[in-house]
């Protein structure tokens, strides 16, 4: 009776075949069949065969026209009659034990697959082994793949890491499916999740030559043809469902269906990531699952998957990723927000403190409105509480109030958070209208599209005990004074990098938030009227002015610059209402305005010159 029935598929590889069969013949278990299947082979291979076979009876031959690995072994398989079943690649060999080893194992454990270790060459000094170390506590022991979830579907699929038994592997009509790639993970994880009994030897018993990947399967990787992988992705989802495994092993199939795609993203010739972005998008937005399951998955493959829903395009992702080990310099950071709406979800602290005299004010937009709740929570959450946060919305962008806006927003009225209506003074309405209504109250402005650390406000009323007489900032330009007193271009005044001591020429950008001491401002600050007719797109502009002719000067800290709820945005390739995008180039003609308007103001530069 054969005890092994060992399958080689053999296409092409006259260089290796003889080391392979070799092992093969020549193990210590004799009571085995060799069945080998010659794909189309055009070089020596068919003759090796011929010469085995005539020297070993043991050794079948079937040959027929080229189908790939999956239709070569399949076809192998029709012709098995042992009581378990080996895969060896015709270029890999194995120890001369193996298989005496594992036919062992699965007797004495009586098991439908039984795993073991393997070592890769690269080449004749370089290996690498290759083991089942999430079973190392399992050794031994006869389990499923409920006792290592992640062995199913993100560990090790080659199909020659184990023993099957031929009446499990019928009973289920498990084989390769004909994928013209990556074929081994279609008979893998049907196998793995449908043992009843698996067990571990954890001894290197088969050779992985890597001297041959210059192969068939890098370059079909390197190739547009690796979008089979969606193909198989479908597959696997489908079989989970179909047998009920998909609920128990949801999260790792989430991991499954990013992270196969990013090995072969990252692989890809660069002339086909374009249109394989598109399906990675593609499949990606299919995805089902909640904000709390994806938040689990690890950084690595979190970021990708946020990166590439964020990304309309190949271009972008690059461009936004080139930056990414650099992204200190940009000022910018990356943000879980899945990891933020558990924590809004059960944020229970009052943000607020009636003791306080600081009024944090902001406002916001419909197409920031989603993003917005993120901002307030870390308003909410200062080391040192305000007296009042207030959301500023203009009524005529949000016509049903409360009912346009999300509830995770509304929530937090009860965090502290006041929601308040106003004319559309577009950018102006994060400042104007709480000068207005307290103006005997510190305001501090915050944007709506980052996130502040916890001692933000401490640090900027700090600065201000220290500097009663200034407004304080955390990000600031230095406006450079031409010799004829002209100012230079606006896109010459650099950023400041670190802390400036009081100054006119200090020019805060209102990102990193600004904080303003009562009546720090012109009286005319509050004249919506003649500051939309001079610089309708620089509201940080107007405010600067305003301190210049009350003659307050700005003071400028060294902090941690806030981190971006868009980091797309923030770097200035999206096409959304930023400001930035729409001033950038109209600074100087608005600089120009206000300076016609009020004179005055050169004056007191001149005299702190």
């Amino acid at each position: 009776m054969v005890k092994v029935s060992v399958v080689i598929a053999v296409y092409n590889v006259e260089n290796y075949l003889k080391k392979c069969l070799d092992s093969v013949i020549n193990q210590t278990l004799e009571d085995i069949e060799i069945i080998c299947v010659d794909d189309g082979s055009t070089d020596n291979s068919p003759n090796i065969l011929n010469d085995y076979k005539n020297s070993d009876n043991r050794i079948q031959v079937i040959r027929q026209e080229n189908q790939g690995r999956s239709g070569a072994t399949n076809t192998g398989l029709k012709y098995v009659t042992g009581d378990y079943i080996f895969f060896v690649d015709s270029d890999d060999w194995i120890e001369l034990t193996a298989l005496e080893k594992l036919y062992n194992n699965a007797i004495e454990n009586d098991s439908d697959l039984v795993l073991y270790d393997s070592i890769e060459h690269f080449s004749e000094n370089q290996t690498n082994i290759r083991d089942f170390y999430l079973l190392k506590d399992l050794t031994n022991e006869v389990f499923t793949y409920k006792d290592e979830k992640q062995l199913v579907l993100n560990s090790y699929f080659v199909p020659w890491a184990k023993l099957y038994k031929t009446s499990f592997f019928k009973k289920h009509n498990l084989k390769f499916h004909n994928f013209l790639l990556f074929v081994d993970i279609s008979l893998t994880v049907p196998a793995t999740l449908l043992a009843e009994r698996i067990t571990y030897l954890p001894e290197v018993l088969y050779h992985y030559n890597r001297l041959n990947q210059s192969s068939m399967q890098n370059t079909k990787i390197k190739s547009n043809r690796s979008k089979v992988i969606f193909e198989l992705i479908d597959f696997v989802e489908n079989f989970l469902n179909e047998n009920n495994f998909f609920k128990e092993l949801e999260l790792n199939f989430l991991k499954f269906k990013i992270s196969q795609p990013k090995v072969m993203f990252d692989n890809l010739n660069e002339d086909s990531k374009d249109e394989f972005y598109q399906l990675l998008r593609k499949c990606f937005f299919s995805i089902d699952s909640s904000a709390k399951l994806i938040s689990k998955l690890p950084l690595e493959f979190y970021s990708f998957f946020i990166h590439v829903i964020t990304f309309d395009t190949y271009e972008q992702y690059k461009v936004v990723n080139h930056y990414k080990n650099n992204i200190n310099e940009l000022f910018f950071e990356y943000l879980n927000k899945n990891d933020l709406d558990l924590k809004l979800k059960d944020f229970n602290t009052v943000g607020i403190n009636d003791e306080s005299d600081i009024i944090v004010s902001l406002t916001s937009f419909p197409e920031r409105i989603n993003e917005v709740p993120y901002t307030i929570y870390s308003l909410l959450n200062q080391n040192l509480k305000p007296k009042k946060v207030i959301l500023w919305l203009a009524s005529e962008e949000f016509p049903n109030k409360e009912d346009d806006l999300p509830s995770i927003l509304l929530n937090l009225k009860n965090n502290g958070l006041e929601i308040k209506w106003c004319e559309n003074l577009i950018s102006y309405k994060k400042l104007i209208p709480s000068l207005k209504e307290y103006p005997d109250n510190i305001i501090a402005t915050a944007d709506d599209d980052v996130f502040y650390v916890d001692t933000w406000l401490e640090s900027l009323y700090n600065s201000y005990l220290e500097n009663l007489n200034s407004i304080i900032c955390t990000r600031s330009r230095k406006i450079k004074i031409n010799d004829d007193n002209t100012f230079d271009k606006y896109v010459n005044w650099p950023v400041s990098e670190s802390s400036e001591d009081a100054s006119y020429l200090n020019l805060f950008t209102g990102v990193g938030g600004v904080l303003y001491p009562s009546n720090s401002l012109n009286h005319e600050v509050l004249n919506y009227d003649v500051a939309s007719k001079l610089c309708p797109h620089a509201d940080d502009l107007w405010f600067w002015a305003m301190a210049v002719l009350n003659k307050t000067k700005i003071v400028k800290i060294d902090f941690k610059n806030p981190t971006s709820l868009n980091i797309y945005r923030s770097l200035e390739f999206s096409d959304d209402k930023r400001l930035f995008e729409l001033n950038i180039n109209k600074n100087d003609e608005q600089i120009k305005n206000i300076i016609n308007e009020f004179p005055k103001i050169l004056e007191v530069i001149g005299d702190e010159k």
